[in-house]
């Protein structure tokens, strides 16, 4: 569980306001209206957006089936992505397909999980928060990064 210091600290970061690059706005207004994602797709959007705020680009994995739990034959809890850092390795994983019926993932969720991973990273690297945690100041990062780039 994280500290009461970790959500304050978290809570009062925002991101720096940074130009956003044409770049970046395209790749990811393309990339929502594609009909069907790829690993290249999200690396591309995840390197413009790393290089907008001069932060290394992080490596972007778009494969697997969502880990979910099942209770009373229900799906009541998936994961759609995961940053980790193992030995100073960083990367993102967006999981591709759905855990019942095994299909690709939209688009516009893919690259919304992939925002929400891209500020776990920020929070470590970017901010050096010590954590990384679903506070208010986290999904409000989420909010101004998503604002920043339409």
């Amino acid at each position: 569980m994280a500290s009461k210091k970790i959500y304050n600290e978290s809570n009062n970061t925002t991101l720096p306001i940074v130009s956003i690059s044409k770049k970046t706005k395209d790749s990811y207004n393309n990339g929502r209206n594609l009909l069907s994602i790829t690993q290249k797709d999200l690396q591309n959007i995840a390197n413009n957006i790393c290089d907008d705020f001069d932060i290394m680009r992080i490596p972007v994995d778009f494969s697997g089936i969502q880990p979910s739990k099942i209770y009373n034959n229900r799906i009541s809890r998936k994961v759609l992505g995961r940053y980790s850092k193992i030995c100073g390795f960083e990367k993102i994983r967006v999981f591709r397909f759905s855990p019942k019926q095994k299909k690709q993932i939209a688009p516009k969720t893919t690259i919304e999980v992939l925002l929400h991973e891209l500020i776990h990273y920020f929070d470590m690297e970017l901010f050096h928060l010590g954590d990384t945690i679903h506070c208010l100041g986290f999904h409000k990062r989420i909010s101004q990064l998503r604002d920043m780039i339409k």
